[in-house]
């Protein structure tokens, strides 16, 4: 369930898919999305006998990412640094939060939801690379942040949120959050944390000549290589 939720939720943000989602929910609806969808695609796209044409990102991503993937403890997007509660704990600024806006339980009302990011998860396939935020649910807020990141709020009812991406993270940049029960999580269980005194602002990340690359930090950190079963 961990990866097909993970694969199902970078297939739903990605642009190039977008009018396959419609033709799928058009066919089945909504409710099979999170249990079918990635099954269909690939069935859909590799099918022997169609004479439909596929763009060649839609034929790799259809096939699912490599069965290893990284995880990190810090990512930066859109000028944004985002760490994992654990490595946020000791610092002075706190980055390990996450909001999106999404239905409420298919009732079509917009709510919003609150997360803390767990841990930091890069997926691979042949024609990307794509980051999947794993995290715990906190619950629902009301709140002016505009930064937002797709989200679900709680695996029981992973079906029944409708997740609205307000920012428009282009490729490779796409970022992908999603809550997995701790029983089922096989991937990357350790989180490296070489930087506990470490803290920063905006301006610190902006501005500081001297501070050390992402690719440097995560290096200190380290990134651990771990295979998903």
């Amino acid at each position: 369930m961990e990866m097909q939720s993970a694969v199902t939720h970078v297939l739903l943000n990605c642009p190039e898919i977008q009018s396959y989602v419609n033709l799928f929910v058009n066919t089945w609806g909504n409710e099979a999305i999170y249990t079918e969808f990635s099954k269909w695609l690939r069935n859909y796209v590799y099918d022997e006998y169609s004479s439909v044409q596929h763009l060649q990102l839609v034929k790799e991503v259809a096939l699912g990412p490599e069965s290893q993937v990284l995880t990190m403890n810090k990512y930066c997007v859109n000028g944004f640094k985002f760490q994992t509660e654990e490595v946020s704990r000791n610092k002075k600024t706190n980055n390990s939060g996450v909001y999106i806006q999404g239905d409420a339980n298919g009732t079509g009302q917009t709510i919003e939801y609150y997360g803390v990011i767990q841990e930091i998860i890069e997926l691979r396939d042949k024609a990307d690379w794509w980051v999947v935020i794993k995290s715990k649910s906190v619950g629902r807020i009301e709140t002016d942040n505009v930064l937002y990141v797709a989200y679900q709020n709680d695996v029981a009812i992973v079906q029944e949120v409708d997740v609205e991406l307000e920012t428009t993270l282009q490729h490779p940049q796409h970022i992908l959050e999603e809550v997995f029960d701790d029983e089922i999580l096989n991937v990357g269980e350790e989180i490296f944390e070489n930087e506990e005194n470490e803290s920063f602002d905006d301006e610190e990340w902006d501005d500081n000549e001297n501070e050390t690359t992402e690719e440097e930090e995560w290096e200190n950190d380290g990134i651990e290589t771990s295979e998903e079963e």
